[in-house]
């Protein structure tokens, strides 16, 4: 019996996923705007943010001072999404060459089904 293939699950929709496409997309933001981009809590901006993340600490020890501290992808997360990345365009690539191997096997599937009958009728009209 052949196995269900199961659909790739969408990660779009993961808050970790967001974070770190927004991050990807924004060099450096502030704890603001990731939570109203991303639409995170202050629990799960701790969790998300601590793990992939980076802070400029010398902002962190100013911040008295009133400077906002500044966050942005660590390496880990940077090239982990770019591996999702290509990943993806791989798996597009792949599509697009099943697609195309089909459309030459059919082609050539045809072209040998027409030889075959053009030989048949020559024969039949050689007797």
């Amino acid at each position: 019996m052949c196995k269900k293939v199961q659909k790739e699950p969408n990660i779009r929709n993961h808050k970790i996923f967001k974070v770190v496409e927004y991050a990807f997309n924004n060099p450096y933001f502030t704890e603001t705007d990731v939570k109203e981009a991303c639409g995170l809590t202050e629990q799960e901006f701790r969790i998300i943010v601590n793990k992939t993340m980076v802070c400029d600490t010398r902002i962190l020890k100013r911040n008295k001072d009133g400077n906002i501290p500044k966050w942005y992808m660590g390496s880990d997360s940077f090239f982990n999404y770019l591996e999702y990345l290509e990943l993806k365009e791989a798996r597009e690539s792949a599509k697009t060459a099943r697609n195309v191997a089909l459309w030459a096997i059919g082609i050539s599937a045809f072209l040998a089904f027409g030889s075959i009958i053009t030989q048949v009728i020559g024969l039949v009209e050689c007797n």
